[in-house]
């Protein structure tokens, strides 16, 4: 025991004598350790000490006591509510299309139709939105050609009108 105790006590006693607040279990130790090496010194047999310090927990230092005290870290609170802007209403727009092209009545080149939209929904398209209207002119015109159900057609319009804003906010 007396091997380990001096392990701990060469391991951890800077750290030890740093913190204040373990200041007293570290005297406590070093009061042990003392101890015992009079016992021994003195040829004495030291039973009950080394039983009383086998039983006893070593303590270990936290991580509390190597962070520096007083520097607190700001902590980024969770918005409540988002700011709605055009461009959640041309996401919306584009997610409705979609829904309708894939719940909907088929048509002729309806998933080349839905092809197009995923990429006009892209994050590419969204960064450069100049390249969303040939996109949703290819898009309006396989619609028109495949003769697409009356509620596509009415969510097309309604991007367009949405995506005309968009692009007329963004210019200018």
């Amino acid at each position: 025991m007396p091997d380990l105790l001096e392990l701990w006590l060469k391991h951890f006693e800077p750290s030890w004598k740093a913190d204040a607040g373990k200041k007293r279990m570290y005297q406590e130790i070093c009061i042990l350790k003392n101890q015992h090496q009079t016992k021994h010194r003195q040829g004495q047999t030291c039973a009950s000490l080394c039983s009383r310090a086998q039983h006893r927990p070593i303590p270990t230092p936290s991580r509390t006591a190597s962070k520096k005290k007083g520097k607190n870290m700001p902590f980024i609170e969770e918005p409540t509510g988002y700011e709605k802007t055009i461009l959640s209403d041309l996401q919306g727009a584009w997610a409705v299309l979609r829904d309708s092209i894939v719940d909907g009545e088929k048509f002729d080149g309806w998933d080349r139709v839905l092809f197009h939209v995923d990429e006009a929904m892209s994050w590419e398209s969204v960064r450069n939105l100049k390249r969303m209207p040939p996109l949703f002119l290819i898009i309006r015109n396989l619609c028109i050609q495949g003769k697409a159900p009356q509620d596509i057609m009415e969510n097309i319009q309604d991007l367009d009108d949405i995506l005309g804003e968009v692009l007329s906010e963004f210019h200018n």
